[in-house]
């Protein structure tokens, strides 16, 4: 079948079933012009005094449907690429949503997402578990202690635990010995906090009170560590030992 551009008047051969009945867009190679043709203009013989070559247009009949075939490929909306048509726009719902899916969701996209969201977790259960985790492995306090990130319980679930106390008289000096192990009653390690010592007189007052500052140590659960604390005390009015634990700033 011969087509002939209506601007310049160069003639093509074209195979019979590239123009369909709705029409067809072409570009003129010589001129450029574009031009729909429908099957009723196409002439079935060769116009007098043009020359035509078949190669040239077989030729680019095959780089366009090389090309075309590479697009629909790549993207649906552009297997009409050629004809000058929009296909997005005519796309229903689940369309658009799967064309938007494979132009901006790739593989490599999904992977990155999945890979941020799995340290993101990870970071969240890190943190939300860190006095279960300190507890089990007491190092890595150190780890947490880099971000200035409290993981030990300061105190907590302590308990005093065989305390005895013994008066020493030494003629003219008086002292008050206080022994015991404190034991950690919970589920998770726990760093022991200074111990406070108050003397109670016969009157329910405070007579004097100390403070031992024990090494800084963590407790893990189910687990004591022994203290000792050795004090004078102001007089013999002394009747009655509270002891506790309280946290204080050091200079």
């Amino acid at each position: 079948m011969l087509i002939s551009c209506p601007k310049c008047n160069s003639v093509y051969n074209i195979s019979d079933t590239r123009v369909p009945v709705g029409g067809k867009k072409f570009k003129c190679a010589e001129c450029g012009n574009i031009w729909m043709v429908f099957p009723e203009d196409v002439k079935k013989i060769e116009p007098e005094g043009k020359n035509y070559t078949v190669s040239d247009t077989e030729e680019r009949k095959t780089e366009n449907d090389d090309i075309n075939a590479m697009f629909s490929r790549l993207s649906h909306d552009t297997k009409n690429l050629f004809s000058g048509e929009n296909t997005v726009e005519n796309m229903s719902v689940p369309e658009k949503i799967r064309h938007f899916c494979l132009n901006f969701f790739s593989v490599y996209t999904i992977i990155a997402f999945l890979l941020a969201l799995s340290i993101i977790l990870a970071v969240y259960l890190a943190y939300g578990n860190r006095y279960y985790i300190v507890s089990k492995i007491p190092e890595m306090e150190n780890f947490y202690a880099r971000f200035n990130i409290e993981s030990v319980h300061n105190g907590q679930n302590i308990l005093f635990r065989d305390v005895r106390v013994k008066e020493l008289d030494y003629g003219d000096k008086y002292a008050v010995e206080i022994t015991g192990r404190l034991y950690n009653s919970g589920k998770n390690a726990v760093r022991i906090l200074p111990v406070k010592a108050s003397f109670i007189n016969d009157n329910d007052e405070i007579e004097s009170e100390i403070t031992e500052l024990l090494p800084m140590q963590l407790v893990s659960p189910n687990a004591s560590v022994l203290f000792r604390i050795v004090a004078d005390t102001p007089s013999y009015k002394v009747r009655k030992v509270k002891l506790s634990m309280e946290e204080i700033t050091l200079n």
